[in-house]
């Protein structure tokens, strides 16, 4: 089963029920244009539910609010694609307990990391495909940083340039 719900037709508080859709393989809640996404949510335990999930697209929708940030994400054991560009979610550097073993594509762009560092956990992310970090205005060295992602096919590191 997969679920595509257009963001610009939906606003609110994403509902908690969605834990419901065991069997959900793709859910993407993601903003599909350029426009902001009026999708928002407090709290990301529904998505522990979705124990089948292999895509999860959140790009755009409001998560600045979220406490519990990735630990949730973390517990899904068959995702494989994770999108979380400008969604305002907090990735703790820190966080040591990371398991995105499966991950095969993950994008964290827009200005997705508060302090401007990668965080350590992501280098450990060996099984990667595609890395996006652009837009995060990122600083410190990142030498040696890519040497362990020997699977990498896309790596998107890319500034947006604004004009004035």
């Amino acid at each position: 089963m997969e679920a595509f719900v257009p963001s610009d037709v939906f606003d609110g508080e994403i509902p908690g029920h969605l834990r419901n859709l065991s069997c959900l393989r793709h859910l993407e809640l993601g903003g599909v244009s350029l426009t902001p996404n009026q999708l928002t949510t407090k709290d990301l335990k529904w998505i522990v539910g979705l124990l089948s999930l292999e895509g999860l697209v959140l790009s755009g929708v409001n998560l600045s609010a979220t406490e519990d940030g990735l630990k949730a994400i973390n517990m899904l054991p068959s995702l494989t694609r994770l999108k979380l560009s400008g969604c305002g979610l907090f990735i703790d550097p820190h966080l040591s307990q990371v398991n995105f073993t499966s991950l095969s594509s993950i994008k964290l762009g827009e200005k997705s990391f508060n302090n401007y560092m990668v965080p350590p956990w992501l280098h450990n992310l060996t099984g990667l495909h595609d890395l996006d970090l652009s837009s995060n205005n990122l600083s410190g060295p990142i030498h040696g940083f890519f040497e362990q992602m020997t699977s990498l096919v896309d790596l998107d590191l890319a500034v947006l340039m604004h004009q004035r």
